[in-house]
C-alpha cells in the first residue's frame, strides 16, 4: 500500500516574525503546497472561524520559534498558544522551525511551555538560520514533510473559511520574494534584543496641534488584532523601565514637529499625573486632551507646543489639568524606534 504523503501546511507564527513566516510561504508554495498563511490580519469577527477550519484542514503545522515568540504563551488565551494546542489536539504533524537564538533551554521559554506546551520541545524540530536558509527548506520538504501520515484525518473548510483562505493566498502572491538580507535583518533584531518584545495596547489617538476633542475609549485594545498594539525590544526601553504598564498613543497634528514628532508616529506612553518642568506629556483640560512640553509656572500652567508658528497654550493655575503620562519613547512612521 502506497504510504498517504500530505502537502497541506499550516504556519503559525508572530507578527514580529513576518519575513520569516513569508519566506517559508513562499519556497512551500514554489514547490506545489498548499499553504495557510496568515499574511493580512484577519478581521477579528472571522478570525477565530479560519484559524480553526485551516488547522483542521491541513496536515502540517509549522510553528515559527524566535527567542521571544512564545513569551505570551503563558496566557491561555494566547492566540499562538491556542494554535499550538490545537495542533496538537488534531495530531498533526508539528515541526518547530527554530529561528537563530532560540533555546528551549531558555527561562522565558520555559516558563511558556505549561500545560500542553509543555511537550513542545519533543518535536522534531529544525534550526532555521539565515545563511543557511533555503538548506534548510529543502531539507523540511524532502524529510520533515515527506512522511506517511496515515492517521491524521483532515476535515473540509466551509465556503466561507475557503473564500477567505483564497484571498489571504492572492495577497501574499502579490508580495516580492523575501531576500536573505531581510531575513538577516529580522534574525538580527532578534539577537539583539536578549529580553524578548513587549506588547504595547495602542488606546488610541492623541493631538499634537491646537486643543481638540479625543475622546478616550472603553475599548481593550490589548487583545490578538496585531495592527491595535505593536511590539516593541525591551532592549531599547530606558535602563529603569520595565515596561509592564506602559500604552501607546497615535499622533494626529503637527505642533511637535521640531521634537522630531509627525502626523501619524506613536508616541509610547508611560502612565503619570505628576510631571517635571520640560517633560513631554499627554494632558487633560476639562474634556480636550493634547501632547506637549510641561511646564508649571507661578500663577499659571505652560503646555509648549515644539513648533515656531504655533503659540503655548497657557492655563491657569486653579483650572483643573490633569496629566496623562510622559513619552518614554517615539516610534516613527518609517518604523524606527526610538527613545526620547
Amino acid at each position: 500500500m502506497t504510504a498517504r504523503i500530505e502537502k497541506t501546511v499550516f504556519i503559525s507564527y508572530r507578527r514580529t516574525n513576518f519575513y520569516t513566516a513569508l519566506a517559508v510561504y513562499q519556497d512551500l508554495t514554489a514547490h506545489g503546497y498548499d499553504v495557510f498563511f496568515d499574511f493580512q490580519s484577519i478581521d477579528s469577527g472571522d478570525f477565530e472561524k479560519i484559524i480553526i477550519e485551516n488547522i483542521k484542514a491541513k496536515a502540517h503545522f509549522l510553528i515559527i520559534l524566535s527567542q521571544s515568540a512564545l513569551e505570551r504563551c503563558s496566557e491561555p488565551e494566547d492566540w499562538l498558544r491556542r494554535e499550538i494546542e490545537m495542533a496538537m489536539d488534531e495530531k498533526r504533524n508539528i515541526v518547530p522551525l527554530m529561528m537563530e537564538g532560540f533555546d528551549f533551554g531558555s527561562p522565558t521559554v520555559k516558563n511558556a511551555l505549561s500545560g500542553k506546551l509543555a511537550s513542545l520541545d519533543h518535536y522534531n524540530g529544525l534550526r532555521l538560520v539565515s545563511d543557511y536558509f533555503f538548506e534548510a527548506m529543502e531539507r523540511l520538504r524532502n524529510r520533515y514533510l515527506n512522511t506517511s501520515l496515515e492517521e491524521v484525518h483532515l476535515h473540509p473548510l466551509s465556503k466561507d473559511a475557503k473564500e477567505l483562505a483564497e484571498v489571504q493566498k492572492a495577497e501574499a502572491g502579490k508580495a516580492e520574494i523575501v531576500n536573505t538580507d531581510q531575513l538577516r535583518e529580522q534574525e538580527k533584531f532578534e539577537l539583539e534584543n536578549t529580553y524578548g518584545s513587549l506588547r504595547v495596547p495602542i488606546l488610541g489617538p492623541i493631538v499634537a496641534g491646537p486643543l481638540m476633542l479625543v475622546p478616550e475609549s472603553d475599548i481593550n485594545y490589548l487583545n490578538d488584532k496585531e495592527y491595535d498594539a505593536i511590539d516593541i525590544a525591551r532592549s531599547l526601553l530606558p535602563s529603569r523601565e520595565k515596561g509592564d504598564d506602559l500604552y501607546a498613543l497615535e499622533v494626529k497634528g503637527d505642533s511637535m514637529i521640531d521634537a522630531m514628532i509627525n502626523d501619524g508616529d506613536i508616541v509610547v506612553m508611560k502612565p503619570a499625573s505628576q510631571a517635571l518642568n520640560g517633560e513631554m506629556v499627554a494632558v487633560r483640560v476639562n474634556d480636550e486632551f493634547t501632547l506637549k512640553y510641561f511646564y508649571k509656572e507661578k500663577d499659571r500652567y505652560r503646555l509648549q507646543p515644539a513648533n515656531p508658528t504655533l503659540k503655548p497654550i497657557i492655563i491657569k493655575i486653579n483650572e483643573p489639568i490633569e496629566i496623562k503620562g510622559k513619552v518614554i519613547m517615539v516610534i516613527r512612521k518609517s518604523d524606527k524606534t526610538q527613545s526620547i
